[in-house]
């Protein structure tokens, strides 16, 4: 048997693997690796647009900045290595990024694919230490999301009721309400125009929002 599958420890362990072969002639045959668990996080950030009380996730959506930022736990002789002392090789979509790979470089910043929704970025990070030892790979997927706008109630105590978007509007007859729209997940390096229309007519809208 010339195989042998078996299961790391935490990051930071060592595992010492020796495999032994002996011919049918008698001759003998060692050798032995070293293995260090190394890991790294890869965490993502969009530039798109969400309101102020928003708690989710800033969605990436076509033509939005996306900055990625690694966080490398590589070590050697049990000591970790600094974060500038590692060499980053970035990866999207098969493709190297070699402008913005290099020594230290564990932040970078790349625009989205004028994609459809539901495109997926591959990024691909290699994480080696100065004399060009592997210590670490990572993969993640960032999805595209369409834009999107919501609509909700200006109450005249409460303020924007931002708890509940609209899915449809009912008002009696004569009845007088304030709306506020937001968009969500649009890019910021893109300006945005408000139109209202009233009855596909559109309507001036003393409030911009």
């Amino acid at each position: 048997r010339n195989t042998y599958i078996f299961s790391t420890g935490p990051v930071g362990s060592r595992i010492t693997l020796r495999a032994t072969a002996r011919s049918a002639d008698e001759s003998f045959f060692e050798t032995e690796k070293v293995f260090t668990i190394n890991d790294v996080d890869i965490l993502w950030s969009s530039e798109t647009t969400v309101p102020l009380w928003y708690k989710g996730k800033a969605l990436a959506s076509a033509g939005s900045t996306i900055t990625l930022s690694a966080l490398p736990e590589v070590r050697r002789g049990g000591l970790k290595i600094p974060t500038d002392r590692l060499v980053y090789r970035w990866n999207i979509d098969g493709q190297l990024l070699a402008d913005v790979s290099g020594a230290g470089r564990n932040i970078i910043s790349f625009r989205a694919a004028n994609a459809p929704a539901d495109f997926e970025h591959e990024i691909t990070l290699e994480v080696l230490d100065l004399t060009g030892n592997a210590g670490a790979q990572k993969t993640i997927n960032i999805a595209l999301v369409n834009p999107e706008i919501s609509f909700y109630e200006e109450h005249p105590l409460e303020g924007t009721l931002n708890n509940l978007a609209l899915a449809g509007i009912s008002m009696s007859a004569g009845e007088e309400k304030e709306f506020r729209s937001s968009p969500y997940f649009f890019s910021r390096g893109e300006p945005i125009t408000y139109e209202w229309l009233i009855d596909r007519k559109r309507v001036e809208n003393e409030g911009g929002a």
